[in-house]
């Protein structure tokens, strides 16, 4: 669970100490394979789809060898960054989530003393998977200044009641919002501290998809990501334009928002801003983390939680029918404890790169891409950084990835305050 990763990141004794912890399951088909890694990694079949439209046109892969990469510095001085989004209003410009409630802005590389939004007193932080998630920018946002946020809020029973609210920017300041929300979309008590999920995130279809854990309790104990009635360990779908009415084409016989089901703490989704596929980076139960995907253009899709963990049966009966298998897996043996789903790869620093999915894991603070080729993770690689604020990453353990405007990468630093690009060396 990333809560036992994001709460227990202050050290890695405590991340290490959290081992312990739950896994994920609806119908998507396909196979896959992909060949070995290192980190204890290994390839597994299936993959899934997701129901935004993909990109246009054949998409571009990188060729020839991947040079060593190295991570340099990009903006200090903030407190546990646990996200950041660029301003679409003008390059370099980023705005960046606290996990204690602010979202800070930054304008090339220097963080403004003021702050685009702070929520700090409403938010339950820092214990456990407690705290602020995640922004997204209306995909209009340059027109209306519409954005959303999601983090855990204090003062509900186990400060673990979880808002998706949205607020606007304030007429008076461009940088700054309105401190009052516009409304608050959705939201949902849990009766434990575990398993909120946390991306929130546009679609190339305009909706917001929403990840939401299984709500915690080891392996599930109420069966809630299996169960198409609720919103725990689910991916949701909403047309913030049109909501409280969902939008067509979410899973019949569901919930009306949810779109897919079957995972157990998906702290970190991204789509390839090429293709439309949803890559989701699945935090496990005791034994296994998982990289899925749900293909552009394909059916809902069940990820399996809590029958499987990963490509290991958890609770019987273990049917893989209509289940969509992790793209790779990684066993707590060889150290992982929380995987960290990053992005693909779509900048133009490192051609050799484009087209590579990148993720990691929070305890070891591997950094591994791959490629997915025919549903297929392929040349699955861990990346070596030998370099001083590599070290202190692992010393202190990663939040998250981010994606710049332009489709560089970076890792982002929560005890450190510091956001790392990673570049070639």
């Amino acid at each position: 669970m990333i809560l036992r990763p994001l709460g227990c990141l202050l050290s890695i004794a405590c991340l290490v100490a959290c081992g312990n912890d739950d896994p994920t399951g609806g119908g998507g088909s396909g196979a896959a394979g992909g060949n070995g890694g290192n980190g204890g990694e290994t390839s597994t079949g299936g993959t899934g789809g997701t129901g935004a439209e993909g990109g246009a046109g054949p998409c571009p892969a990188g060729e020839g060898p991947l040079p060593d990469l190295q991570l340099v510095p990009f903006v200090d001085g903030l407190t546990m960054p646990i996200h950041m989004a660029p301003d679409p209003r003008k390059p370099g410009r980023y705005f960046v989530s606290e996990r204690t409630g602010a979202v800070r802005v930054v304008e090339d590389g220097v963080v403004l003393e003021t702050p685009l939004l702070d929520v700090s007193a409403d938010v339950s932080c820092c214990q456990n998977d407690r705290g602020f998630f995640a922004i997204a920018l209306h995909p209009n946002f340059v027109e209306n200044g519409l954005f959303y946020v999601h983090y855990s809020r204090i003062d509900t029973p186990f400060d673990s009641t979880t808002v998706l609210a949205e607020y606007r920017i304030s007429e008076a300041d461009p940088l700054v919002a309105d401190p009052e929300p516009v409304r608050t979309l959705i939201e949902l008590a849990q009766n434990t501290v575990w398993h909120y999920g946390g991306t929130i995130t546009f679609g190339p279809d305009g909706m917001l998809y929403y990840s939401r854990g299984d709500g915690g309790g080891e392996g599930d104990p109420e069966d809630d990501a299996q169960n198409p009635g609720n919103k725990y360990g689910k991916v949701m779908r909403i047309d913030v334009d049109t909501f409280p009415e969902p939008p067509p084409g979410n899973m019949p016989d569901a919930d009306p928002f949810v779109w897919d089901l079957g995972l157990r703490n998906t702290w970190r989704m991204s789509f390839d801003s090429c293709t439309g596929d949803l890559y989701l980076g699945d935090v496990g139960q005791n034994s296994y983390e998982e990289v899925s995907v749900h293909l552009a253009g394909t059916g809902h899709q069940n990820f399996g939680w809590n029958m499987y963990e990963a490509t290991h049966c958890f609770e019987e009966p273990c049917d893989p029918e209509g289940i969509n298998m992790p793209l790779v897996e990684h066993a707590h043996t060889t150290g992982w404890c929380a995987v960290i789903g990053g992005y693909v790869y779509r900048g133009s620093a490192i051609p050799s790169l484009v087209g590579r999915y990148f993720y990691g894991d929070n305890c070891t603070a591997s950094i591994m891409s791959f490629r997915l080729v025919d549903g297929v993770a392929t040349d699955n690689i861990d990346h070596t950084f030998d370099l001083e604020s590599f070290d202190t990453i692992l010393e202190n353990g990663m939040g998250s990835f981010a994606e710049d405007e332009n489709g560089e990468l970076y890792v982002t630093d929560m005890v450190g305050g510091v956001i790392y690009r990673i570049e070639a060396e």
